[in-house]
């Protein structure tokens, strides 16, 4: 009786673990995976994850290793989270990253403003990038910075 009460103990335990490390829906093409939650369709994560298969394949010659991202939505505005490593993204411009935000907005959810935000492996955020609508046309174009006048 003591054994089975154990096993039970132990199963609730490990339902209320798994309960807390929930990361959603998963839906995969090659090597991405993009969990979603409530607030975002299927179809949505599905388009994400082809969206990003084809990029990756292109840019690093349909490497193997996956990369997980993640979709939710939280008062109204879409999240895209993507599991990254630190210490690989000090070379990395922030305007990459608002790149994505408004990539993911345009092709995936009608332009509505999404949120990117960078994750460890349990999709923890350390950084996080507010949407700015951003004209992906002309991304070369360089940034004007205004003039400040002489004091």
């Amino acid at each position: 009786m003591k054994i089975l009460k154990s096993l039970s103990l132990l199963l609730a335990l490990s339902l209320l673990i798994a309960g807390c490390s929930d990361y959603g829906k998963k839906v995969t093409k090659g090597p991405i995976e993009v969990y979603y939650k409530e607030g975002v369709t299927p179809e949505q994560a599905r388009h994400t994850a082809e969206l990003f298969a084809y990029i990756d394949s292109a840019q690093n010659n349909n490497s193997k290793d996956t990369k997980s991202m993640q979709l939710c939505k939280t008062n109204g505005i879409f999240c895209f989270r993507m599991v990254s490593e630190k210490d690989k993204l000090a070379g990395v411009d922030d305007r990459s990253f608002y790149v994505i935000g408004n990539l993911v907005s345009d092709s995936i959810f009608n332009g509505s403003p999404v949120n990117v935000e960078l994750t460890n492996n349990t999709f923890e955020t350390f950084k996080t990038f507010a949407y700015k609508k951003m004209d992906l046309n002309n991304l070369d174009t360089p940034q004007q910075t205004p003039v400040q006048p002489a004091q």
